[in-house]
């Protein structure tokens, strides 16, 4: 016979270890939330063994049952929806405690009302092999490297177990059990708790087996992200590199053709190359704007400073210069946003916002056309202002990758300008870090609209 305070303070101590050892492992690294629920059942399992041992002892009968059977179910379920959550399967935690709800309900009538011990075997061994097949199938089913091994190890033995409890139900049939002694009755429970401790040193291994090999696929995952951010800073260099020597040569070109002239030059020619040279310099100072808003978002120094402001307050410095660029291209740029609407915002990167989509709808819409600005309230309360032109328009490929760098989606404005795709995704960056979303809507021929929402102050 068993030693049975032995096996319990074993089993007790074993899965005791094992919660914490998973909670530090969540502690330690965030993403493993699957561990979490691991860790609740191996606790639920230690207090069903201690009172397993307490019943043996002369500890309530009626209440151990019922305390057990639930901690043990319990339990299982904790592995389960733990397994499904690290293998990234959905669960229902609610099936979950109607489960335990149905089957608590059937062991307190085959407790209290109709005194079944062998009715109540039955019923968790099935309860119990029926959970553990389905964490086996959730584990067999993930076949992806690197946690094939290691999954194919824990659903191997949650397999084997469960096969042991559906023999304890024949054995049961066969041979009714007579005794309420956990510890001796037919050799079948002391079994349980090998199969019990096995699990536990089994599961332990498994489970360090899977964080290491989950650290090795996030080690990867990590690389592949560097190795995309530093595809998008070459693309981004290139970009700069052609769109910065463009407008400085022109600027270069010209002023070294004054210098040569000097009063050869007459009036209208130096217009013409003053026009010229404005283009250009406002060109480069958005880009160069524009490149600095990048660069404090790649070093994380773009911290968000909210404040409360007004419409007409924010665009108060940024409109004017908005306005000299319409006008030179003979667009019409019309402001219907009521200058008292109240913002919560970061003045900086929202008035960023509006003077990458305003100046890009006056980049591609062609000379008397029009750039209007507009204002609702959203369902959820949110701000949400539009900018809208009646100009070139895009096809879809495009507003596909329109947020992003995209050197082979780059196309010049109705008059030559350039474009690199920073200011958009600049956009996009900051509407985000306050909470909200941009949109677009775009036709061939008819035009763009740029919606993106904020919080009102209200």
């Amino acid at each position: 016979m068993l030693d049975s305070i032995t096996l319990v303070i074993t089993l007790s101590i074993s899965f005791s270890l094992q919660a914490i050892l998973l909670l530090l492992m969540t502690y330690f690294v965030k993403a493993y939330q699957g561990m979490r629920f691991w860790a609740f059942g191996c606790t639920a399992l230690a207090l069903h063994f201690i009172l397993i041992y307490l019943r043996h002892i002369g500890f309530n009968l009626e209440f151990s049952i019922l305390a057990s059977n639930f901690l043990s179910i319990f339990s299982l379920l904790c592995f389960l929806f733990g397994s499904k959550q690290m293998m990234g399967t959905p669960y229902r935690m609610k099936s979950g405690v109607w489960g335990i709800a149905v089957f608590m309900l059937a062991i307190a009538y085959f407790t209290f009302i109709d005194n079944q011990l062998n009715a109540r075997i039955i019923l968790y061994s099935f309860m119990t092999a029926i959970i553990l097949f389905m964490n086996s199938f959730v584990m067999f089913k993930y076949n992806q490297d690197p946690f094939r091994f290691s999954a194919s190890i824990l659903a191997s033995l949650f397999f084997i177990i469960g096969v042991y409890f559906i023999f304890r139900i024949i054995h049961t049939i066969i041979f009714p059990v007579t005794s309420n002694d956990f510890f001796t009755n037919d050799g079948i429970q002391p079994l349980t708790l090998l199969f019990g401790l096995c699990l536990g040193i089994l599961w332990t291994q498994g489970v360090i087996l899977l964080v290491n090999q989950k650290l090795n696929g996030s080690l990867t995952t990590k690389t592949e992200e560097l190795e995309a951010i530093n595809s998008e800073k070459d693309k981004l260099f290139s970009i700069l590199a052609h769109d910065l020597r463009g407008p400085l040569t022109t600027i270069m070109g010209m002023v070294d053709l004054m210098a040569d002239k000097k009063g050869a030059l007459d009036v209208q020619t130096m217009q013409g190359m003053a026009e010229g040279m404005q283009k250009s310099i406002h060109s480069t100072n958005t880009l160069m704007d524009n490149l600095l808003d990048w660069a404090l978002l790649q070093r994380g120094l773009n911290d968000i400073q909210k404040i409360q402001t007004t419409y007409g307050e924010l665009m108060g410095t940024v409109m004017p210069t908005l306005l000299i660029q319409s006008a030179n291209k003979k667009i019409t740029l019309m402001d219907d946003i009521p200058a008292a609407t109240p913002l919560s915002a970061d003045t900086r990167m929202v008035q960023s916002i509006f003077r990458n989509l305003i100046t890009n709808a006056i980049k591609f819409t062609p000379s008397k056309g029009s750039v209007h600005l507009t204002s609702n309230i959203s369902n959820d309360g949110r701000l949400v202002f539009t900018v809208s032109d009646n100009g070139i328009g895009m096809e879809k490929e495009l507003l596909d990758k329109l947020f992003q760098i995209n050197p082979s989606g780059r196309r010049l404005g109705t008059e030559g300008e350039n474009s690199t795709g920073l200011g958009l995704m600049i956009c996009k960056e900051f509407v985000e870090k306050h909470g909200g979303q941009i949109w677009v809507e775009s036709e061939i021929g008819k035009g763009s609209s740029f919606s993106f929402s904020l919080e009102s102050a209200d």
